[in-house]
Parts: structure tokens; sequence; C-alpha cells
């Protein structure tokens, strides 16, 4: 487990024992670091620290998993791959404006209704080097309601289901979680590509297979104070919403390839995108230390997904990156 090299076939008969196997072990990470039990690791020594990198919006995605409890990762990982490009599935868990054509399918099913596929309150949070949050919120009158009707004895009657909210009543999470992020309900992204679903009980790593394929990995996590038929109820949520059997998923996926396609025709390769939905026409609101951009359906996630990958395919080395990034955006948008 630590990464030594312990045996090689034909040591004796192939390489006459000539093979200096102490030195051909694994690569040691440069750095490694912990958040609230996610474990990340660089192999550039130069990078800058776990907790710079995640910045308030990067932990707050973390957060939202964290906070719900104890929680543990289901044995197994859902992997598939889909001719697309990477960046396409990132750009998707920031888009609402696609979810009512797209899954209108899953929605004649019943398998999830039109209004939680839809919502007009939109809430985006954007952190440095990338990191974001974009997808429904709450307004405060919403969450102060929240707040109390999960109080006392109800809060535990509240916090049965996949999509339990009930949690966010603590002033634990409250306190965690800021004014602005105990109101989010939407999809995180850790820059570059781990998206956290909707609701904390998913996490998808989206790894290029070059430019044209994509390798999605889903882990499945669960509240270690789950019953067995709570468990049960999670797993086939996440089982039936993305993953390779994903009623969502499926649909997405068939975007994203025919999307890439399109891309690289002689014709539609040269012409430019367009991400201008709501550009100009919002504001950065504050509250205390954190930001948000409270509004209807939107691409300011993508917008900023986009420019800081931009930003960091130009820069030299990680001084370079974090003397020029751009900082979290304020005032209009």
């Amino acid at each position: 487990m630590d990464g030594r090299l312990l045996a090689v076939p034909g040591l004796d008969k192939y390489y006459e024992n000539d093979l200096d196997i102490d030195n051909l072990g694994l690569a040691r990470a440069a750095q490694v670091d912990i958040y609230r039990g996610f474990v990340f690791a660089t192999l550039d020594p130069e990078a800058i620290p776990l907790v710079d990198f995640l910045g308030w919006v990067g932990r707050l995605s973390i957060d939202l998993v964290a906070e719900r409890g104890e929680m543990e990762v289901v044995d197994g990982i859902q992997k598939n791959r889909i001719q697309c490009n990477w960046k396409l599935a990132v750009d998707n868990l920031f888009d609402w404006y696609h979810p009512k054509v797209s899954h209108l399918s899953a929605i004649r099913a019943g398998a999830i209704t039109e209004e939680s596929l839809f919502p007009m309150d939109q809430m985006v949070i954007l952190g440095e080097y990338g990191h974001g949050i974009g997808g429904p919120g709450v307004s405060v009158d919403r969450q102060a309601q929240m707040d109390a009707k999960y109080q006392g004895p109800r809060r535990d009657e509240g916090n049965r289901g996949a999509f339990s909210n009930a949690w966010r009543a603590s002033d634990k999470a409250k306190e965690q979680l800021g004014p602005i992020g105990i109101r989010s309900r939407g999809h995180p992204n850790l820059f570059p590509n781990v998206w956290v679903a909707l609701g904390g009980n998913q996490l998808c790593l989206r790894i290029p297979k070059g430019p044209l394929e994509t390798e999605l990995w889903w882990f499945t996590l669960v509240e270690k104070s789950m019953s067995a038929e709570e468990r049960r109820e999670v797993v086939q949520a996440a089982i039936h919403f993305f993953g390779p059997a994903g009623l969502l998923e499926q649909d997405d996926g068939e975007n994203w390839i025919h999307s890439t396609r399109t891309s690289r025709g002689t014709v539609t390769g040269e012409r430019a995108s367009n991400f201008s939905m709501r550009q100009g026409h919002d504001t950065v609101y504050q509250d205390g230390e954190q930001k948000s951009i409270e509004t209807v359906v939107n691409e300011h996630g993508q917008l900023w997904t986009y420019r800081c990958w931009e930003e960091w395919m130009r820069a030299k080395d990680w001084d370079d990156l974090a003397r020029n990034h751009s900082p979290e955006p304020t005032g209009k948008i």
C-alpha cells in the first residue's frame, strides 16, 4: 500500500536479477491533504496549498456533503464512457435551461417533477480558481420557514429520504455553510472536473480520454446512520437518476455526443458558441464574506468555468496562475 514494487515476473530468468526494484515503485505524491475526509493529492510540489486552492466555494461544495452527517462511500463505482469532450459534461451541471426539454420523458414517467427540473429561483456561487455552484436556491424567508418546520422532534422525521434538507435547520450547519451556502440547492463543481450532484448523495469524476471521449466515475454516498431501507432508497435513486442507467444522464450523454460531433464540423467548428443568457443583467449579492448571484436560469457558471480554464491553460506555472487568475466577480455580471 505504500507504493513499493514488491516483485517482477521473470526477474531471475529475463532480467538476470539486474533490476533496481527499490527505485521502480510508484511515484510519490508531492503533496497530500485532507478536507473533511476527502483526500486530495498532487504530483506537483509547486502547487498551492489545498486550503488556498479550494477557497470558500470549494470548501462549501464539500461541506454540502459532509454537513449531512457521518458519510460513507457505497462499495462499487459506476463507470462508463461517453464520446464527448469532458468540458461539456461540466458545462451541463450548471445548465438548468435544458431539463424541461431534454428530460421530458423522465417527467412523463413520473420519476421526477417538472418543478424540480425547472426551478425558476436560481443561485450561482462563483469562486477563485474556477470552483462554482449553480442551480436552485431558496430565499431567506423560505429557509426560515424550513428551519421552523424541522425544529425539535420533527427534525429526525424530516431527515428521512435521499433528498432531505432538514439537516440544514441545525445551528451547526448554518455556521458551517454560511448565510448564502445554507440556501444553496445547486450542483457544485470542484474545478475542473468533480461534480457533487444535487443533494450530496453522488460525486462524479469526469476523466478526459482524449478530446472526444470522457470516462465518468460515479460514487454514491450515504449517511452511516441510515437504516437499510433508507440506504436502499439512496442507492436506487443514484442508479436511476445519474450514471449509465440513469434516466437523466442518458438524455444528457446523447446531447454531449452530438454537441461534440457538431463542434468538429467544417463549418460549425468555425462558428462561436453563444453563452449570453443573463450576461450583463444580474448583480452579485454579498452577505458577509459570501457572494451569490440570485436570478433565473442563466449561463454565469458556464462562462466562469471557461474563463478560468483559459487562465489555467495560459499560466506558465502555479505562481503565474496565483498572480493572474480572476478574482470572484462583484457588481454587475
